[in-house]
């Protein structure tokens, strides 16, 4: 992916630039570095975000994908994140950093 069509995708929404980014297939380049800068930090996660895991953290049992809530923000970077089974019963509470975590959302935008 160029600068271009990163440009398109971020035009497009969050969600392609995001996901290229986790799979390691987007390599920004000093000018492409600005345009991603308030991807995470300027719209922080806050408590009772729904977020979901960008990458495996094997000591917390937690592996891409999965769905957890933000329960506390404990500095810029990073977030205390519960992850529950279908029947809520928490399996992992883990300090994740925010560039790991994708926001979900269930309203258009």
């Amino acid at each position: 992916m160029d600068y271009a069509d990163m440009l398109a995708a971020l035009q497009r929404g969050w969600g392609t630039a995001v996901a290229s980014l986790a799979a390691g297939r987007l390599q920004l380049s000093k000018t492409a570095e600005p345009v991603l800068s308030g991807l995470y930090h300027g719209n922080a996660m806050k408590m009772f975000d729904v977020v979901a895991s960008l990458q495996d953290f094997p000591q917390q049992q937690v592996v891409k994908g999965q769905v957890g809530t933000v329960v506390e923000e404990l500095d810029n970077d990073h977030v205390l994140v519960e992850f529950a089974d279908v029947n809520g019963v928490a399996y992992a509470i883990a300090t994740i950093p925010m560039d790991q975590l994708m926001k979900l959302k269930h309203a258009p935008a």
